[in-house]
């Protein structure tokens, strides 16, 4: 990572204690209880389900790669594992890819891995949960999990591309198509979302980033899972068919959680049941009878997912910008500190952080010269946590406007000369564009420059970039979705 580097001290005993007990604490918050029957069942599931949504969540969001970029595989059988090919509750080393074929027995043959590295545009990201590696514990589950007990997961390739193909990963990408990176030839981006389906055939959702399913015990179709653990997805998850007497705008048609998600032409769509049992009693399923079905189903939306990132996202850069600017001039001094310049909105998102321009007051974030400070102030925590929200992108999502008393070279920030809204005298804003509304181009081009015209990003005052900023709880509609910070 440019202008980064690890740096170790006294203290690795103490972080590796804290990290000790850390995993502990979650394993324990986390553990899911035993199963009975009926209601407790259903609810036994879907608290399984909630606990695997968090801790995937959870991880996107304090692992050790860029923010928001998936860092545990999904479970699959592979030859050479422990016991000749097993579901062992540990991530593999990437995801499996389009040459590979389900099968009954999964694993009768070497499967090749997608690289962690690799662009990833022809990777299938589909398999089990690796409990074990997000330290989940769902009690005495065997591995060949009869019960059915142990999620499936489907992952978005959006989560999974290398930097070089999708330079980061911000709301900027929702409801944009970007054209093809002179680094990632002939891919789409953003790529397909996942696709959700409920029982009645009707779209619920054509944006999840994340999909997880409990399939339950084994039905009539299904092999016994007593007789070993190399038994493919279909031997777990359900096939289905939607009638062709669903309401209009329903697509009726068979469906498969096991294999819907193979497409034609290496489309990375794919399709999934929704339970309806959060639908209410009147709700009218258009399932063919003949096709009985028990997967449950939760899924994660890319907006529901980028909207999480971006609250740890900015959090984050405010730490760093509050340090860096308490860090300025002494305590004794405190009118005398400033906050770094903002970043040019036009340039190149590959390769770089955004770099301060000196004067100028309203811009992207200026990742570079705030990393650097950090890592002059042995702030190596607040360091380490600011590169993965860099390598990510988010200095070139957030727009930072900073008070022209509050800067290096006019330093007498007692009150800021900002407003926004009724909050007047402040000294910086952080403000993310969220999603590409209609009309927003936000047009980068294949060399990966961002367009300099504010409007393709913000709203209302917010683009004029000038001292007076919209309010930070102004509502949100069709034509306004930006999120203002206030930095005090």
């Amino acid at each position: 990572m440019p202008g980064r580097k690890q740096q170790a001290g006294s203290g690795l005993l103490i972080m590796l204690v804290s990290t000790v007990v850390l995993l502990l604490s979650l394993t324990i918050a986390i553990k899911v209880m035993a199963p009975r029957d009926g209601e407790a069942s259903a609810s036994y599931t879907q608290h399984i389900l909630e606990s695997t949504k968090t801790a995937l969540l959870n991880d996107t969001k304090y692992g050790k790669r860029a923010l928001g970029k998936l860092n545990f595989y999904p479970d699959v059988l592979e030859q050479g594992e422990a016991g000749n090919g097993r579901y062992d509750g540990w991530a593999e080393n990437g995801c499996i890819t389009t040459a590979w074929q389900p099968s009954a027995t999964w694993g009768t043959s070497p499967r090749v891995t997608q690289s962690i590295d690799t662009l990833g545009n022809s990777a299938r990201c589909f398999g089990k949960v690796p409990w074990r590696s997000l330290n989940l514990n769902f009690g005495n589950v065997s591995l060949t999990d009869p019960e059915g007990v142990v999620p499936w997961m489907a992952v978005s390739n959006n989560l999974i591309l290398s930097s070089l193909c999708l330079p980061y990963r911000t709301p900027l990408i929702l409801g944009a198509t970007l054209p093809a990176s002179s680094f990632c030839p002939g891919v789409t981006i953003p790529q397909r979302w996942l696709s959700i389906y409920d029982s009645a055939g009707n779209l619920v959702s054509d944006e999840a980033a994340l999909v997880l399913m409990v399939p339950g015990l084994a039905l009539p179709s299904q092999a016994s899972r007593n007789a070993g653990n190399l038994l493919g997805p279909a031997e777990y998850l359900d096939t289905f068919n939607v009638l062709s007497s669903c309401l209009p705008n329903c697509v009726p048609g068979n469906y498969s959680n096991a294999v819907g998600y193979l497409r034609p032409n290496n489309e990375n769509q794919r399709y999934y049941l929704t339970r309806p049992w959060n639908q209410g009693t009147n709700y009218v399923s258009y399932l063919d009878p003949a096709f009985p079905v028990n997967d449950q189903v939760r899924y994660v939306t890319a907006e529901e997912y980028f909207n999480q990132l971006e609250s740890y996202a900015a959090e984050v850069i405010i730490r760093a910008l509050r340090t860096v600017f308490e860090r300025s001039a002494p305590a004794s001094n405190p009118t005398a500190r400033y906050f770094p310049y903002a970043a040019t909105v036009s340039g190149n998102v590959h390769g770089m952080y955004p770099v301060q321009q000196p004067g100028l007051l309203f811009g992207f974030t200026p990742m570079q010269v705030l990393l650097d400070a950090l890592a002059s102030y042995g702030e190596t925590p607040l360091w380490t946590e600011l590169g993965r929200v860099a390598d990510a992108g988010w200095g070139h999502y957030f727009f930072l406007a900073i008070s022209n008393n509050c800067t290096q070279n006019a330093p007498n920030c007692l009150n800021g000369q900002l407003s926004a809204g009724n909050r007047m005298n402040l000294k910086a804003l952080l403000i993310g564009p969220g999603r590409t509304r209609t009309g927003q181009g936000r047009p980068i081009d294949p060399a990966g420059q961002f367009s300099g015209l504010l409007t393709q990003y913000l709203e209302g005052l917010n683009a004029n970039g000038g001292v007076t900023f919209e309010s930070e709880t102004r509502p949100h509609s069709a034509s306004y979705n930006d999120i203002v910070r206030v930095i005090q």
